[in-house]
């Protein structure tokens, strides 16, 4: 399957916005989760399991669950709430619009924490990608073998607006995932050298 980091979300009642993230478990180069913003006026990040994904291409993500299955699955983004005097007002429920009614000088900011399952790491889109002697590009997407999320590649995008190219990165190749990088144990020329694939801008 391709697992494009970013593409549309379906359900099987609907559209259900874009993927944000994917959960990856380092030592077994799975991805065990996608992270999605649930549409609506206040957006929450929701964990999705890779079991309930039916179908993957480079235009989509097609669940085997309805809208409503899929909002009852665990919330990635846990909002812890902090008062700021004059911040731009985000409003989150009936209680901060109360407090910034009763209390106009001063407005509710919502602060999302990411919860992501021990052990495991969040990798987004534009990730940046470090070859054994420097940086080489960023995440694109994620092939995987089989429905069980075992990676088989990484396609990265190395360049910018008018030089981008693209290469499959095998997860051999893959030695390491940061916080915010993923390490790999090749150098930019073997990089090079390595098969390109088309990807969606």
């Amino acid at each position: 399957m391709r697992i494009r980091l970013s593409a549309p979300l379906h359900c099987s009642d609907g559209p259900y916005g874009n993927v944000t993230h994917v959960i990856v478990a380092p030592r077994t180069r799975r991805i065990t989760h996608l992270a999605a913003i649930e549409p609506g006026l206040w957006p929450v990040e929701r964990l999705i399991p890779t079991a309930l994904i039916g179908e993957s291409t480079p235009r989509a993500i097609v669940l085997r669950c309805t809208r409503a299955e899929l909002e009852r699955l665990i919330a990635l983004s846990e909002l812890g709430h902090s008062r700021y005097a004059h911040a731009a007002c985000v409003l989150d429920d009936e209680a901060d619009l109360s407090w910034s009614l009763e209390f106009p000088e001063e407005t509710a900011l919502t602060v999302p924490r990411e919860i992501v399952p021990p052990g495991e790491v969040a990798v987004h889109r534009y990730t940046r990608v470090q070859a054994s002697d420097g940086l080489t590009g960023q995440v694109e997407e994620f092939l995987t073998a089989n429905r069980s999320g075992a990676i088989s590649h990484l396609v990265l995008r190395e360049g910018h607006l008018w030089g981008r190219r693209t290469a499959t990165v095998p997860v051999s190749a893959i030695v390491g995932f940061d916080e915010d990088m993923i390490r790999l144990g090749l150098k930019k020329q073997d990089i090079a050298a390595l098969p390109a694939m088309a990807v969606r801008s």
